[in-house]
């Protein structure tokens, strides 16, 4: 079914998610806005997918850069709050970094903004604390400054 049968933002978002979780960045890419912004609230030089993307093809690039590193074991996305155009999640995750094949588990914390049917603001945060004592487990210089 293509993104454009798909308009409401639950379905919109849920499609996104199964889609990524499986690794098909086109078809996640599909519910997205050619004028998407992308926040990753965990900015770190060892992250180089973290920060903020604004636009489709440097979206894409970041999915793909992403997937690169990671390999996603559990991902489940509990909605939290649902309007016709935010929608907000919980999203317990088990990641595996691919060069180290070191586990992190937590929460991320996910605002998507939609416009047109499609995705045009993606929010993701995680506990900073965290993360960067697992990049230091894993032996990636995390930054000092808090991101």
């Amino acid at each position: 079914m293509g993104a454009a049968l798909k308009e409401d933002a639950e379905t919109i978002v849920e499609a996104f998610h199964a889609a990524w979780i499986i690794g098909d960045v086109e078809t996640a890419m599909a519910y997205c806005h050619a004028d998407i912004r992308v926040s990753l609230h965990y900015r770190d030089h060892a992250l180089p997918f973290a920060g903020e993307t604004v636009g489709w093809e440097p979206a894409r690039r970041r999915l793909y850069q992403t997937a690169q590193a990671w390999e996603f074991l559990d991902m489940r996305q509990i909605l939290t709050s649902v309007t016709p155009t935010v929608v907000r999640s919980l999203v317990p995750f088990v990641m595996r970094h691919k060069a180290t094949r070191a586990v992190f588990e937590g929460t991320f914390r996910h605002v998507w903004t939609l416009q047109d049917c499609k995705v045009i603001g993606f929010d993701g945060y995680v506990d900073i604390a965290l993360l960067k004592s697992f990049l230091r487990m894993i032996g990636l210089p995390a930054a000092k400054a808090d991101a």
